[in-house]
């Protein structure tokens, strides 16, 4: 999600779900693919149903301007590969929101976090 590809797409190649497993080397999904990939859809993002249904064709997550657009020699498929994402998430639970439910109480943190804002979007 953070590297704007679609779901059952690779992060990391240009394979998709069905592709996985595949015995063919797929090419890398570097930045400058996904930035011509988005430079392609000629939808404005503020319609977002629409840009939203093009972008999935180009098998992208309808995130217009990735965050990583103007790093100077970023490439998100190596530095956001799935094993460091997975383990911060497990950190992150194993770790600091035990603590916080431990300190608070879960039915404290529960309400804490009904309250605030409800995201929109990525």
């Amino acid at each position: 999600m953070l590297l704007g590809v679609a779901g059952k797409t690779s992060p990391i190649t240009t394979a998709m779900y069905k592709q996985f497993g595949d015995p063919d080397q797929h090419p890398l999904c570097t930045k400058s693919h996904m930035l011509n990939q988005l430079r392609r859809i000629k939808v404005n993002p503020d319609h977002l149903w629409q840009y939203l249904a093009v972008a999935q064709k180009f098998r992208l997550n309808g995130i217009a301007l990735p965050f990583f657009q103007d790093w100077y020699m970023a490439e998100p498929s190596r530095l956001l590969t799935p094993e460091p994402l997975h383990e911060w998430h497990k950190k992150i639970w194993d770790h600091v929101v035990q603590w916080a439910i431990n300190i608070v109480g879960a039915e404290e943190l529960d309400f804490r976090f009904s309250v605030l804002q409800p995201s929109i979007g990525y």
